[in-house]
């Protein structure tokens, strides 16, 4: 009988069998759900944090160096400013000094 049946097996082994090409798309695993959802998630959550934060870092950079540039645009029209009137002052009399003084003081 165990003859009989390994001819048997022998004889199916040794048919042809169909070969089925599946080409498909799977967004939920049919085998190991928990461990593909653990390293699907675990990873894409990771990523997804790292994006956020490298995307507020580039805005916050970037507002900074809009900022910076703003500033450094006013401090040099100020020091503009500020040459041209001791200029002026270094050319002034005494009463021209003193009236360019109570100016000076009123604007502070």
């Amino acid at each position: 009988m165990a003859n009989g049946i390994d001819k048997l097996a022998a004889i199916i082994e040794a048919q042809p069998k169909n070969i089925v090409k599946q080409f498909r798309i799977l967004l939920f695993p049919e085998h190991g759900a928990r461990e593909y959802y653990k390293v699907v998630f675990g990873r894409v959550l990771f990523w997804m944090m790292i994006l956020v934060t490298a995307t507020y870092l580039f805005s916050l950079g970037r507002q900074f160096i809009f900022s910076w540039t703003y500033t450094k645009e006013q401090e040099m029209a100020a020091n503009h400013y500020r040459k041209v009137w001791q200029v002026i002052y270094n050319q002034e009399s005494k009463s021209g000094k003193r009236k360019m003084d109570t100016v000076w003081s009123k604007t502070w």
